[in-house]
Order: C-alpha cells, then structure tokens, then sequence
C-alpha cells in the first residue's frame, strides 16, 4: 500500500470509531408521547458550548449557566454529507451551572458537574408539526411532553 492510502484508511478506521459508525441512536417514545431520556447521550458528537444562551431577551439570571450540545452520531454524519439534518436526528443541550470560583483562575466562568437540565430537540417529520419536537428533562429525570 502507498503511504496515502494507509494514510487514509487508518483516518477512516479512526473516524468510524471516533463517531460511532456502529452506533444508531433512535428516538423512542412512550405511549403517551414523552421522548425517553437518551443515555449515553455524552458519547455522542459534540457540537458546541454555550455560556448564558437563552430564547428570551428578559434579564439574566443571578447565576451563568453552560449549555453543552451533542448530535446523535448518524444525523452528525449524514448532516457532513449532505448539510441538512435528518429525520431522526437528535440534539441534546445539557444545561450546568456555572461557577466562577471552581478553579484557581482569577476571572472567567466554569461549568459546575451537576447536569441543572436536558433538552432534547428531534427531527422527525411524520410525528411532529413543523417536523421538530422538543423535549425538557428536569433535574428529576422526567420528560416534559413536547414542548411546541
């Protein structure tokens, strides 16, 4: 083999395991309709982080809040492919606190350990209006049914 082709096969092996090209994540739902909290959901792909993202213009809390999102692996690739989400993906944002004496820096905001808030955002166009549903669990574990 040349060196470019080993090259690249070695980075396709790595991005198969790196994204969990085995792993399908699909979203179930009970008989009343509140989304199952997904596990494992911080094996996912990482999107992006947050710091005091909100949908209202109000005032900001007393507090910083972290907001942390991750991508089912297939909806992460095949939005690579193709630039649009798919039916089926899944967005989680974790909320965390954030605290700004947890570590020996002078100024700045860090996240605190404990998961505040799920979110969970899915694509799925036969079910919902719009074609998303959203999804708000609690620091208690329980689903809000869908919040659109």
């Amino acid at each position: 083999m040349h060196m470019k082709t080993q090259s690249l096969a070695l980075l396709l092996a790595f991005s198969a395991v790196a994204f969990g090209a085995d792993e399908t994540v699909l979203s179930q739902f009970t008989s009343d309709g509140q989304l199952q909290r997904p596990d494992n959901y911080r094996s996912w792909v990482y999107l992006t982080s947050g710091l005091d993202m909100s949908y209202t213009s109000e005032k900001s809390p007393d507090h910083h809040m972290f907001d942390n999102v991750f991508a089912n692996p297939q909806a992460y690739r095949s939005f690579i492919e193709t630039g649009t989400w798919p039916d089926g993906t899944m967005l989680l944002i974790e909320a965390r606190g954030g605290a700004t004496k947890g570590s020996i820096n002078k100024r700045g905001a860090c996240q605190t350990t404990a998961v505040m808030a799920l979110e969970v955002h899915v694509k799925d166009s036969k079910r919902f209006d719009g074609g998303w549903g959203f999804f708000v669990y609690g620091d208690d574990g329980a689903s809000s049914a869908n919040m659109i």
